[in-house]
């Protein structure tokens, strides 16, 4: 297993240390610190995919298979409190 480094792309895709999310009752933004260790990086296999998430979120549709795949199996992730992320 390998280790996503600072400065390249498997870091900036992999590597989140602050989550999001939106509350559409009261339309704000939230947000929250999370930590945990580096993710373990994996080359997985992709022989098929779908372009579903894509259409339903209204991009366009890829021309050809991706260009990157990136993945890990996981790691356990602490989550400190959620706070309103301010105005929009």
């Amino acid at each position: 297993m390998l280790e996503a480094n600072p400065g390249f792309l498997e870091f900036f895709l992999l590597e989140r240390y602050r989550l999001f999310s939106w509350n559409a009752d009261k339309e704000e933004l939230l947000t929250g610190q999370v930590h945990h260790v580096p993710y373990p990086m994996c080359q997985p296999k992709v022989p098929e995919w779908s372009n579903q998430v894509i259409q339903l979120d209204g991009f366009a549709l890829p021309n050809g298979d991706p260009d990157h795949v990136a993945m890990s199996r996981g790691v356990d992730v602490d989550i400190f409190p959620i706070q309103k992320a301010g105005p929009i």
